[in-house]
């Protein structure tokens, strides 16, 4: 009974650590959570599955519906207390962020006067035009690829706190390679943050070879096939990482693995390569898990047995169908005896005439033959030597004068019910 509990308790803690596990697989952290009506709050999400955001807060930018890790943000336009939910779509964990929004006061004697804002966070970027999606106020360094026949950049911020001033700093005109601006915000309350932004000019002959030439995974055989972008690898149960190396047709290619963690069955495992000229290519590696089963061994044990009972019982039969033979060849040793053997064996024994039994006298001549010295006869290869009468010796006789006809006969029924011959070497054989 200790046993059994001991188990139910062990299984119920591994459940819920693979539950806890599961949960921290997909997490929202939101700042600040104290915020002041007017306020921008970026709530940076962590997923490696698809998931939701939702929240009462105004969405100012981000995407609600994400599959990677990204970052939404909110205004706080009302005072209150707000939820910012996250939900995955499959399993369906949920968890979320709970924001207080305040209105902002300051304390006065006299007068009331307004207290200045050190606030110097951005509330967005733009480079010709265009918002970059990945932005978070609380992220300081992007980067960003141009095709190599854009000379220039038109970069452009906006402030959280439209007090703040912004100031950008960068080259009129881009070289090829990495050129750097920088975002300067200063809140009026003069504390500055920088913002930087990093803009490549690709090169004119960068290559857009995006091919891998072989992955190798520790301790597995993949069946790597360079016309596929799709494989499939069976991995051992307890395994939840793998040791993957890509070696690529490009040396100046890059390439980043995604996935290759908490594997079980069905799991992804992406290989993003990107090209000298940015483009990027997708390869990848589906997850099997080997299940381990004791039905195979079970079965294998079962034949087993069932084939060395059937041995055993072939040699037993075997053996007493032997015995039987050997038994049936003695008896008939004894029935197939001629009568010439039997008379030969009495050849030179002495004979007494032995008259009627009639009356006083046959009586009278009984007595006369009590005294008669008996003779030691064996007759019978399986019996013990004994002294034979005078009657037994008269039946013996008799017997010895059997006829040929008699002696046919019983042969023939002897044939009839033996479908073998006795023959000492024949009878070996069985």
């Amino acid at each position: 009974m200790k046993k059994k509990l001991s188990l139910l308790l062990f299984l119920i803690t591994i459940s819920f650590a693979f539950i806890a596990s599961v949960k921290a697989e997909s997490s929202i952290t939101c700042t600040p959570t104290n915020a002041f009506i007017g306020d921008q709050i970026t709530c940076a999400i962590n997923t490696d599955e698809p998931v939701e955001v939702s929240s009462k807060l105004s969405l100012v930018a981000g995407d609600t519906t994400l599959t990677k890790n990204g970052n939404i943000v909110y205004k706080a336009t009302n005072k209150g207390t707000y939820k910012v939910i996250l939900k995955t779509i499959d399993p369906g964990f949920e968890t979320s962020v709970e924001v207080i929004v305040t209105e902002k006061t300051t304390m006065t004697t006299t007068t009331t006067t307004k207290t200045k804002s050190d606030n110097n966070y951005l509330s967005s970027i733009t480079v010709d035009g265009v918002e970059l999606k990945d932005f978070s106020k609380t992220k300081t360094k992007y980067f960003i690829e141009l095709e190599n026949d854009v000379t220039s950049a038109n970069i452009s911020a906006k402030a959280e706190d439209e007090n703040a001033k912004i100031e950008i700093d960068g080259p009129k005109t881009l070289k090829v390679g990495e050129n750097e601006f920088t975002i300067s915000v200063t809140s009026e309350s003069n504390t500055t943050k920088f913002y930087k932004v990093i803009v490549t000019r690709k090169d004119e002959e960068e290559s857009a070879n995006t091919d891998i030439k072989n992955i190798k995974i520790k301790g597995y055989k993949l069946n790597f096939d360079k016309n596929s972008k799709t494989f499939y690898l069976n991995i051992n149960k307890e395994d939840t990482e793998l040791d993957i190396t890509v070696t690529l047709n490009d040396k100046n290619a890059d390439y980043d693995i995604e996935g290759n963690k908490n594997l079980k069955a069905g799991s992804i495992i992406k290989i993003k390569v990107t090209a000298e000229n940015g483009e990027t290519d997708t390869y990848r590696i589906i997850i099997e898990k080997k299940e381990s089963s004791v039905l195979p061994i079970i079965i294998g044990i079962c034949i087993l047995l069932v084939i060395i009972g059937i041995i055993v019982f072939v040699v037993i039969k075997k053996k007493k169908s032997k015995n039987n033979n050997q038994k049936e060849n003695k008896n008939v040793d004894k029935i197939t005896k001629k009568p010439e053997e039997v008379r030969k064996s009495y050849d030179g024994e002495k004979t007494i005439e032995m008259p009627p039994i009639n009356g006083e006298e046959n009586q009278n001549d009984t007595e006369s033959y009590e005294d008669e010295e008996l003779v030691p006869v064996d007759n019978d290869e399986e019996e013990p030597t004994r002294m034979l009468s005078y009657a037994e010796r008269q039946e013996l006789e008799r017997n010895s004068i059997i006829n040929d006809d008699l002696e046919n006969k019983l042969n023939e029924e002897i044939n009839k019910t033996l479908s073998f011959d006795f023959d000492e070497n024949n009878r070996e054989e069985y």
